[in-house]
């Protein structure tokens, strides 16, 4: 693993601390009557596993997408479930919506231009929650060497579940 692999990389006691404290606590609040607390910036993606069929629930960070779209940034290894054309279930804003899987990418120059809209939309301030530090965001070549193991997926929505 070299140094720009090691800055992006979650170390092992967050990856607990989110699987055992942080999303136990996220899904309720979001599907609760204070989910207004959170969903502006949180959302429930409900997928199937591609070997288990078991149903999968993960709160979400995500960022608007044009009128009907999702843009949700990764690093974690349950996307390999999803597939471009599949449909998933999104809890946002209190109510369940149907979306479609229109791409996943990990393509670094893909997810740099992403983070660079999403950080044109929301501020600079915002590039945080990509841990990239101190990189610029406006050069898409110094956010493209950070982003080593992450993958962007869009969603578009359909409607009410």
């Amino acid at each position: 693993m070299n140094a720009t692999e090691k800055q992006h990389t979650l170390p092992k006691w967050a990856g607990l601390m989110f699987k055992y404290v942080i999303n136990p606590v996220s899904r309720p609040l979001l599907k609760s009557p204070l989910h207004g607390l959170a969903d502006r910036f949180l959302l429930v993606l409900e997928f199937s596993g591609r070997k288990s069929n078991k149903t999968y629930q993960v709160p979400l960070a995500y960022d608007p997408e044009g009128n009907r779209g999702i843009r949700l940034f990764t690093d974690s290894a349950w996307v390999r479930n999803l597939h471009i054309g599949e449909t998933v279930r999104v809890m946002l804003a209190g109510a369940w919506h149907v979306a479609e899987v229109a791409e996943i990418s990990a393509d670094p120059k893909t997810i740099a231009r992403h983070i660079q809209d999403v950080v044109e939309l929301r501020g600079k301030w915002y590039a945080k929650r990509f841990r990239l530090g101190r990189v610029h965001v406006e050069n898409e070549k110094d956010i493209a060497e950070r982003v080593h193991g992450m993958k962007t997926i869009l969603l578009h929505l359909r409607g009410a579940a």
